[in-house]
């Protein structure tokens, strides 16, 4: 950077990059928890597995119905591999996405319109909070990351105190080996026709570490990464294990302001499956 290119003979000044968006990994899939259920003249519906759901070429390194992932992080801040929005679909897809704060949603003009952030559709359900967690798998083939997405309390809540906890354990996230697992837990959820409460089982994603925190510290250490010592809340006391999970709840992680090429740009994605 900073010298001429020769180009058939001719000199040619070198590209100011600052002008154009920084480079990004590529996404090469998506890993999913569930699959769609598609049934004749019925709108077709979620159905969360026991397994992960992925694409081809995972399934030939991991098999068809892998309950766990080795995998890596491309970087260190939590804030580089894990997003959380308030999401709000109709039938033709993401209608409107805000960052408690602010938000970009689709009007009858066909236009995109900023309004305030969170609105009353947070109360009714219509809304909700959904995290995406990427990552790199390294024995799978091609350079990029992969995706995948939740709007379950437990999983987003998983995701960012694992994260949070890593980060602050190992001095940053990128290059250690994790494994992103999927394990049954028991909840609560309301019966139908308010009958109380039953206890059901879920499967809720999971990051897990093996390495120990010397050994990790000691490869960070080796990057020449700046590692603190650790610094971490104690846990709650007398978190009850089985609460309900209607009652758990979750807010958005990124304060950035929602650009209206990112909401085209997630709602065409979401549209494409």
């Amino acid at each position: 950077v900073g010298r001429p290119l020769p180009v058939a003979g001719v000199v040619t000044m070198p590209i100011k990059l600052a002008r154009f968006s920084a480079p990004r990994l590529p996404r090469l899939g998506k890993v999913k928890l569930g699959v769609m259920v598609h049934q004749p003249g019925k709108r077709p519906y979620p159905k969360a597995t026991p397994f992960f759901v992925c694409p081809p070429e995972v399934q030939k390194v991991y098999g068809a119905e892998p309950k766990e992932l080795p995998i890596m992080f491309h970087a260190d801040a939590m804030e580089a591999v894990y997003t959380e929005d308030l999401k709000a679909y109709k039938a033709s897809g993401l209608w409107c996405m805000g960052n408690a704060e602010t938000a970009k949603r689709w009007g009858e003009d066909g236009k995109l319109h900023e309004i305030d952030c969170p609105c009353p559709l947070l109360d009714t359900g219509e809304c909700r909070a959904e995290g995406r967690v990427v990552f790199l798998l390294p024995e799978v083939a091609g350079l990029g990351v992969w995706e995948l997405r939740s709007g379950s309390p437990r999983a987003l809540r998983e995701f960012k105190t694992a994260l949070s906890m890593y980060a602050g354990a190992f001095g940053g996230l990128r290059g250690i080996p994790f494994r992103l697992t999927l394990e049954p837990e028991e909840t609560q959820r309301p019966q139908e026709g308010g009958r109380g409460m039953a206890k059901v089982t879920v499967y809720v994603p999971h990051i897990r570490s093996d390495q120990s925190l010397m050994d990790v510290r000691r490869f960070r250490m080796g990057l020449g990464a700046v590692v603190e010592p650790l610094m971490l809340e104690a846990p709650l006391a007398d978190e009850p294990d089985d609460a309900p999970e209607h009652e758990e709840g979750s807010l958005p992680s990124r304060t950035e302001p929602v650009t209206a090429s990112e909401i085209e740009t997630r709602r065409e994605e979401n549209m494409a499956g």
